[in-house]
């Protein structure tokens, strides 16, 4: 309960933050309190995280010091925040319920209860692998020496880490929990800014229907459980493409202006989102142009857009650079003076998907519904290999529908080329999800038939979702509501626990832990270094056939100890490629300790071993 009291406090200082600094900007006073909350979480999001990184930069992450800043804001903000709470309360109080339509009110309760569930995984203690390995672990190294640089033996320290800021934030403050929430929170205000963009173009029983959908993608649910950046993705791509749209209503600038800053923030998650702000610079183009104008403003808007979105991401890249030398390190060393990984050790593209070519294109979207596992794992539903089809009815669409369906065409393309994983296709996702609901409202909805079948299908879909998600969190329950401990939880759900344990409790505290095959290190309160990473870093690959050579160097690194993990999961035999003995030699490693771990059908073993 304390980590809910703690994001909402956060939540009364960044919204308010948020919108003073959109009133910068832009002094319309027709936002709803609704549209001011999904865009002031964004800006003071934003803005809050890279105030964070500019403390950590100068070496100043301290508590005491980020408490202080947050209780100057609130006070500088005691109006706004004032002023803010009572437009809402104003605005909640004027919504005539009784008036709903019954599918309106039945959608509405619907989504309170995903939110629910939801909201208790996002409360349950810190999993999954991208979580554990790097998303809180290089946070917690960053508070740890009270500073934000570059971390020897790892790829991501130096990559753009807006949303990891924010989980500095809460680690700092309270635990991974409440860092945690950031996550929730980027999942939440997404729906808000679905029913936003949704609502100014269409009706509110089809915008309902939109977040409705979006709530209901297992992969979406799922994600909150974890401490991942998908989220915070698919938020700000709404925010960017909501901003776009306003401008194209208003044509004024300033909205142009305000979606490049969100691009900023969005290009400071992950560089493969620059698809988002190169797609609405092209609609700027297209729309100037469509309306027989040529001036001066179709070249230095498009410029100005570029300059506002570099300057708000530009620190991330640049700090690579300079420490690296590759902005975008380890990736692409081959164009900057061979800084970074192999490719050979880089074929992230091989290790999902199903190839590139015209058949593997058209076929994606059947594959990523029914054989989610090529593609990371995450499923996507059922609901858009279902209706997406039938956009080929749509006669005359609104403008809005027509941006919408070609930003999803090349965002799907994007993905196809880039990286076919489920989590890169999740801002196309989003917007799918407004386009299913026009097809559900104006295409179905011509021939009562069929949109009696499509209203059982949405049924069925939502109600498989409802029973996914209790399937999905159940387990959370107790330790969300203070029922289990939170090392009763972990001891039982995340494998690398009682190593770590262990680890933490009989390891002096100047141990070195060299660690094969396992990137879960957020437990482990000792010196602990990724194999692979430390290998690519010092090239030690080198040493791959001459293990007595090998073991001399990590010695000389000072690496007293090895963690090795071996995955005996049914049906992943051989996903664990090598063993302590076979890198150093059996004759200078000693086994001190054996772990086993399995939750439902996964199954490990983990090693502690002397050098």
């Amino acid at each position: 309960m304390i980590n809910i009291v703690m994001f909402m406090l956060l939540l009364i200082v960044i919204i308010p933050f948020g919108i003073a600094i959109l009133r910068v900007f832009t002094k319309e006073n027709f936002l709803n309190p609704l549209e001011q909350s999904f865009l002031g979480f964004g800006l003071g999001a934003g803005v809050l995280a890279l105030l964070i990184l500019t403390i950590g930069l100068l070496g100043f992450l301290y508590k005491n010091l980020i408490v202080g800043l947050l209780c100057i804001l609130f006070l500088v903000l005691l109006k706004s925040i004032g002023k803010y709470a009572r437009n809402m309360f104003l605005w909640i109080k004027d919504i005539k319920f009784k008036e709903l339509l019954h599918a309106e009110k039945l959608l509405i309760l619907f989504l309170i209860f995903m939110c629910a569930f939801s909201l208790i995984g996002a409360l349950a203690p810190l999993l999954g692998t991208d979580s554990a390995s790097y998303h809180m672990q290089d946070p917690k190294l960053f508070i740890e020496q009270h500073k934000i640089s570059h971390i020897p033996y790892t790829r991501e320290s130096l990559w753009p880490f807006l949303v990891q800021m924010l989980f500095t934030l809460g680690l700092m403050l309270k635990g991974p929990v409440l860092a945690k929430l950031f996550n929730f929170g980027f999942g939440f205000f997404a729906a808000i800014g679905i029913y936003c963009l949704s609502r100014r173009h269409l009706s509110r029983l089809t915008s309902l229907i939109a977040i409705s959908i979006f709530v209901s993608v297992p992969a979406i649910f799922t994600s909150i459980n974890y401490a991942y950046t998908d989220l915070g993705v698919i938020f700000y791509v709404l925010a960017a493409f909501y901003s776009f749209f306003r401008y194209l209503e208003s044509k004024k600038l300033n909205w142009f202006y305000i979606s490049a800053i969100f691009c900023g923030f969005l290009l400071g998650i992950k560089v493969t989102s620059a698809t988002v702000p190169a797609l609405i610079v092209a609609f700027f183009v297209f729309d100037y142009v469509s309306n027989k104008k040529i001036d001066k403003k179709i070249f230095f808007a498009p410029l100005a857009f570029a300059l506002i979105s570099f300057g708000v991401c530009g620190v991330w890249y640049i700090r690579s650079w300079i420490i690296l030398g590759n902005p975008i390190f380890p990736f692409a060393g081959y164009i900057f003076g061979g800084n970074g990984y192999l490719e050979e050790f880089l074929r992230y593209h091989t290790t999902s998907g199903m190839g590139i070519g015209i058949t593997q294109y058209l076929t994606a979207p059947w594959f990523i519904t029914f054989y989610p596992d090529m593609f990371g794992g995450e499923s996507i539903g059922i609901a858009f290999l279902i209706f997406l089809p039938l956009i080929i009815f749509i006669r005359k669409p609104k403008p809005f529908i027509s941006y919408l369906i070609f930003a999803v065409m090349m965002l799907y393309t994007s993905w196809f080329i880039v990286y076919q994983y489920t989590r890169f296709l999740y801002p196309a996702i989003a917007l799918m999800c407004i386009l299913v609901a026009y097809i559900y409202m104006n295409i179905c909805k011509k021939d009562k038939i069929i949109f009696r079948i499509a209203t059982l299908v949405m049924i069925l879909i939502f109600s498989y979702s409802v029973m996914l998600i209790i399937y999905h969190n159940a387990d959370a329950v107790p330790v969300a509501l203070g029922l289990e401990t939170e090392d009763d939880y972990l001891k039982s759900h995340e494998r690398s626990y009682k190593m770590a344990e262990y680890i933490n409790n009989n390891l002096d505290i100047n141990a070195k832990i060299f660690v094969l095959e396992d990137p879960h290190l957020f437990y482990i309160n000792r010196y602990a270094a990724n194999a692979f990473c430390f290998k690519m870093d010092t090239k030690s690959y080198k040493f791959a056939n001459n293990p007595k050579e090998f073991t001399k160097y990590i010695r000389s690194k000072g690496f007293n100890y090895i963690l090795h993990q071996k995955d005996l999961t049914p049906g992943r035999s051989g996903v664990s490629y090598s063993t302590p003995e076979e890198v150093f030699g059996k004759r200078n490693v000693e086994l001190i300790k054996e772990i086993d771990f399995s939750y439902k059908d996964e199954k490990f073993k983990y090693q502690l071993w002397s050098i």
